[in-house]
């Protein structure tokens, strides 16, 4: 990923002195994002949703734009067209809302309804919408222990998912130990965990053409930059990997599904078949690789086939 070339307009001054203090000679910085924190978003208009998108790092500089910027310039060409696209605001035909811009703005990158829908509110009731030069946050999912979880879209990889550590990179806590030679108990168990992250990213590279876990496509480091009325508020890098998106409901997902509709619960002979599949991956991952779990659980189980099928096809009565 190349550097985000130095920020203009709004984000000038303090928040562009620290980007440049913080990355001189500094490899980690690999993507730089700002973020404005903004309470009660009012964006009704389009002309205030090309405001947000330009503050959200989402678009081009003016004297930037048709350089290469990877996702800057896909979403500038959808909403030049989307704008261009808009009814004149008559009685019959109104104008576009914001909100309508947005997702046709988004669907015209992405070219997924679903995921223009989410993307929209994504950016409207969060904010911090690019995930790095290449790509926007589409959803966040609820966080696990070890990290935060996106649905993104990428300008090559198209949908997939970005894991990011919660914790700062192993370099941080490496220049704390230079500095004062001990980590408070709080850093350690910090330390420990982003040494568990970097693991698990190595592990899921090692053991792709073995196992079924998910593909890594891309990995680094983001610095986040969050900032108030222009002025920095906190600046933090995070290593991040972004892996192939599996589509469809999880194991504990279907089971709920099933339950709703009233259908019968998955038969014994779908369960062993699922268990058993899981178990010798499992046990490539252990003896092979020496890594445990940890964390197998149905809601960690993704299936891309419905129950009923995979029961009836793969594990007949």
């Amino acid at each position: 990923m190349s550097k985000t070339p130095p920020l203009t307009g709004s984000h000038m001054g303090d928040t562009e002195s620290l980007i440049q203090l913080d990355c001189a000679g500094d490899p980690e910085g690999t993507s730089i994002v700002v973020h404005e924190l903004e309470c009660n978003r009012d964006v009704t208009t389009a002309d205030e949703l090309e405001a947000l998108l330009r503050a959200e790092q989402l678009l081009p500089d003016a004297d930037q734009s048709g350089n290469g910027q990877g996702i800057q310039d896909d979403i500038g060409t959808a909403l030049r067209e989307a704008r261009s696209a808009m009814p004149t605001g008559t009685d019959s035909a109104p104008e576009y809302t914001a909100e309508e811009l947005a997702a046709d703005v988004f669907k015209r990158v992405s070219g997924i309804g679903e995921v223009a829908n989410y993307a929209m509110q994504h950016l409207h009731f969060n904010g911090g919408s690019k995930f790095d030069d290449n790509s926007f946050i589409v959803k966040s999912f609820r966080p696990g222990g070890g990290g935060n979880l996106y649905l993104i879209y990428h300008h090559t990889h198209g949908i997939c998912v970005a894991k990011e550590s919660k914790f700062l990179t192993l370099a941080h806590y490496g220049r704390i130990l230079a500095q004062r030679k001990k980590l408070t108990p709080e850093e350690q168990s910090e330390h420990e965990n982003v040494e568990r992250f970097m693991r698990e990213m190595d592990m899921l590279e090692s053991t792709a053409d073995e196992l079924i876990f998910p593909r890594i496509l891309e990995k680094g480091h983001r610095k986040v930059v969050e900032t108030r009325d222009g002025n920095v508020t906190s600046s933090e890098t995070h290593p991040f990997y972004i892996m192939e998106h599996i589509p469809g409901l999880t194991i504990s997902e279907l089971i709920a599904q099933e339950r709703k509709v009233g259908n019968e619960l998955v038969s014994t002979k779908f369960v062993e078949g699922v268990g058993l599949r899981v178990l010798s991956q499992l046990g490539v991952l252990h003896d092979k690789y020496g890594i445990t779990h940890r964390d197998i659980k149905p809601s960690n189980i993704p299936s891309r086939i419905r129950l009923r099928k995979l029961a009836e096809e793969e594990f007949p009565a």
